[in-house]
């Protein structure tokens, strides 16, 4: 499988808004496995997970209910899971979570890889933010701007500023 291109470039919360499609806050449903990807090929593969995501409010575009993102959860060796993948200092989301979401369409290819398993895109690797009660908490290792940006605003001051910026 190709892997996700994380190649959007963008120096503040205000412009990973922008290029999104929707900016939504939500709460996990539930995380049920999307199987393995590149098994035949690899001895080690990667267990993917569909995430559904009960949409609480849309800060950008009209969104659906739910969503369903694609997440690359575990290392296997093949048959059982070995290892968890935090990436870029985040965990895989659980139920019951809450989380700011950066998203789009779904790629044609993750579209054909796990068919009704995904509906949505993270726009980049970097667009998802934990919430902690009702703020935003910066769990990420390296460069993010838009992290920065947000990191302990609340609700209502990230969609001020997000409502303000895109309209």
């Amino acid at each position: 499988m190709e892997g996700f291109e994380d190649d959007i470039e963008f120096t503040s919360a205000t412009e990973l808004a922008e290029i999104s499609d929707l900016v939504v806050i939500g709460e996990v449903g539930s995380v049920t496995s999307a199987g393995l990807v590149n098994a035949e090929e690899d001895p080690n593969p990667s267990e993917y997970v569909s995430i559904e995501v009960k949409i609480e409010e849309a800060l950008k575009g009209t969104a659906p209910a739910t969503v369903r993102l694609i997440w690359d959860a575990y290392l296997t060796d093949g048959k059982n899971r070995v290892m968890e993948i935090v990436a870029n200092g985040l965990a895989v989301p659980k139920v019951g979570e809450r989380f700011l979401l950066f998203i789009g369409p779904v790629s044609d290819t993750r579209k054909e890889l796990f068919g009704d398993l995904v509906t949505h895109d993270l726009v980049t690797l970097r667009g998802i933010f934990p919430l902690k009660q009702d703020t935003v908490s910066n769990t990420y290792i390296g460069d993010n701007p838009a992290a920065d940006d947000l990191d302990g605003k609340s609700l209502d001051e990230v969609a001020v500023l997000i409502t303000r910026e895109t309209g």
